[in-house]
């Protein structure tokens, strides 16, 4: 569904040169459904062991040769057209720009689990947009973002990281890039099904931290600090609201 929705897009800024698929030790039939999709824009790379998100990535990272690589997760859908165009935006818009994040919004919301995590994701919306005037770590969605060119050289991932969202947003500020959060760059995701899969889902932004304090110092916990003005204010906004 997403390679069909990627070859339908409109590409007012950009053009558009290839759609890498990966299919990292897939026991399924993700690489049989891509075959059957005929377009020549479609690369497929298939390995028959698993090496993981971040060493897959390195390998993307090294593969592409364009002026920005989007990155978007399978089981995502773009909300409408015009997603590429967003992503592309604020690199031609601004040629710092090394890192642009996408945002993600819930499909469908049926059970009271998935209303309660739903709640849950509108008030974090809320905060990302007032920490650090929305372009955050927090703001940085794993499931879609986008990188330059220039910057792609610099975010390889040491063999400690295995979260990719937090290496990339601080090698960006490091090294001199803007990162940039583009609200209109809107996918669709499915929510965790069952309390179990969601608490696996958010203990990864805690347990990733130290990886990135050995690589980039103690200032990496300034950015996971989130002013509790902030948090009691959008808190207590839900809260009434919900």
């Amino acid at each position: 569904n997403i390679v069909r929705s990627l070859l339908s897009q409109n590409h007012t800024n950009h053009l558009l040169k290839e759609i890498i698929i990966i299919s990292d030790g897939s026991s399924d039939n993700t690489v049989k459904y891509a075959k059957s999709i005929k377009s020549k824009k479609i690369k497929i790379v298939s390995f028959t062991e698993r090496g993981g998100m971040t060493r897959r990535l390195n390998e993307l990272f090294r593969m592409f040769n364009t002026d920005v690589f989007i990155k978007i997760d399978a089981d995502l859908l773009p909300v409408n057209k015009n997603l590429i165009n967003e992503m592309v935006k604020p690199f031609v818009e601004n040629s710092e720009v090394g890192l642009v994040g996408g945002k993600l919004i819930a499909k469908k919301v049926n059970s009271f689990l998935e209303k309660i995590i739903n709640v849950s994701r509108l008030t974090w919306d809320g905060i990302k947009k007032d920490y650090m005037d929305g372009n955050s770590f927090y703001s940085l969605p794993g499931g879609i973002y986008a990188i330059s060119k220039k910057f792609s050289k610099f975010a390889i991932f040491p063999e400690s990281v295995w979260s990719d969202v937090g290496y990339l947003h601080y090698s960006c500020l490091r090294n001199g890039f803007l990162f940039r959060s583009n609200k209109k760059g809107l996918v669709y995701l499915n929510l965790p099904s069952n309390l179990n899969d969601y608490i696996k889902q958010i203990s990864r932004y805690g347990s990733q931290i130290q990886p990135l304090i050995d690589l980039f110092g103690e200032n990496v916990k300034e950015q996971y600090y989130i002013p509790r003005d902030i948090l009691f204010k959008h808190k207590l906004s839900a809260f009434l609201t919900y």
